[in-house]
């Protein structure tokens, strides 16, 4: 039990996830300079000073956002992950566009946008789950009684709710991904199987990813939303949010 941090402790992930995503903002600021400087160098000086106002405040928001994070806010994990989502389907959305122009731009726009996915994969890993969480230092005494007898079996912020001991499983624990309904709890042990709110999911897609198909369409700035890619990647996140685990009947 020693490689568990206390609950007033960074995990680990949380750190390694701040440095990643600083590390991709000021590889970023590189290709962001050499634009800004190039367009002073073209006598374009009003879009040099609109990226610059651009780069300061997307510098300002990600540096906030990782303090947050540090903070143990979990919201600003979710703007990051969204922020993160959306990114990285405009990325692929514009790949061979970016890629006749600089090569080498978008070559390090892929490299920071992989620092980006793994930073946020680490911050939904099950130590930091635990920790957004405060279940670092959850009593096992609790888990083994009859406690959490009548845990609901739903999906919140930090995770989805073991129905038996009602401890948070993380969205990327490998219960989670493992193929085969049936799991353990990764806490108690107890028998859990995966389960899809179908009823949810389906109105969830109606709700997001048709409108923002028909903004995609309608607006040329936001043409990714209309892209495929963008579409399957919102329809993963949504699919995720209609996931949940319940008691497996051991009776046959």
């Amino acid at each position: 039990m020693d490689n568990i941090p206390a609950p007033h402790q960074i995990p680990r992930e949380v750190t390694k996830a701040g440095f990643l995503l600083i590390g991709s903002l000021f590889l970023g600021l590189i290709t962001m300079l050499g634009q800004i400087m190039s367009d002073v160098s073209n006598d374009q000086h009003g879009l040099a000073i609109f990226l610059g106002v651009l780069v300061a405040a997307v510098s300002a928001l990600t540096l906030f956002l990782v303090s947050k994070i540090k903070q143990r806010k979990n919201w600003a994990r979710w703007v990051m992950f969204v922020a993160v989502l959306l990114s990285t389907a405009s990325t692929i959305h514009s790949f061979r566009e970016n890629w006749n122009e600089s090569a080498f731009g978008m070559l390090l726009g892929c490299l920071t946008g992989l620092m980006d996915l793994v930073a946020v994969g680490t911050l939904f890993a099950r130590r930091s789950n635990d920790w957004f969480a405060n279940q670092l230092d959850v009593d096992e005494t609790l888990i083994s009684s009859n406690f959490y007898n009548h845990v609901e079996p739903v999906v919140t912020s930090m995770g989805y709710l073991c129905p038996h001991c009602g401890r948070r499983i993380a969205f990327l624990s490998n219960v989670v991904h493992a193929i085969g309904k049936s799991q353990a709890c990764p806490y108690c042990n107890n028998r859990i199987k995966r389960d899809i709110a179908h009823g949810k999911f389906f109105a969830l897609m109606f709700l997001v990813v048709l409108p923002l198909r028909i903004l995609g369409k309608a607006i040329p700035a936001l043409s990714f939303f209309g892209s495929p890619i963008t579409s399957a990647l919102i329809t993963g996140l949504l699919l995720m949010f209609c996931i949940r685990f319940i008691k497996q009947d051991t009776s046959t």
